[in-house]
């Protein structure tokens, strides 16, 4: 299961993501999900783990590496956040 599938109209590339909120290290478990399902979909470029926790296991960045997985930590996501801009984007009422 994953909990994003991204791809433009012209398919130039399709990417999977798989998100999860943790504290502490993440586990294999979240990179071995988005595994599974790229093996019966190969349809994908590209795929990512993103985590809010602030480091994986080794055998979470194994197991990425086997497979061709980017992963980002909870301190790479913040910088995505920030140089993308998306910080700057509030609705009328103040909120993210």
């Amino acid at each position: 299961v994953y909990d994003l599938k991204v791809a433009d109209t012209a398919a130039v590339v399709r990417v999977a993501y798989q998100v999860k909120q943790h504290d502490g290290v993440s586990d294999e478990t979240g990179i071995q999900q988005l595994v599974d399902r790229m093996s019966h979909d190969t349809e994908f470029d590209r795929a990512f783990f993103v985590t809010t926790a602030p480091a994986v296991s080794a055998a979470a960045e194994a197991l990425a590496s086997q497979h061709e997985i980017e992963i980002l930590t909870e301190r790479h996501l913040v910088h995505w956040i920030l140089s993308s801009g998306l910080a700057g984007l509030r609705d009328e009422g103040g909120a993210p």
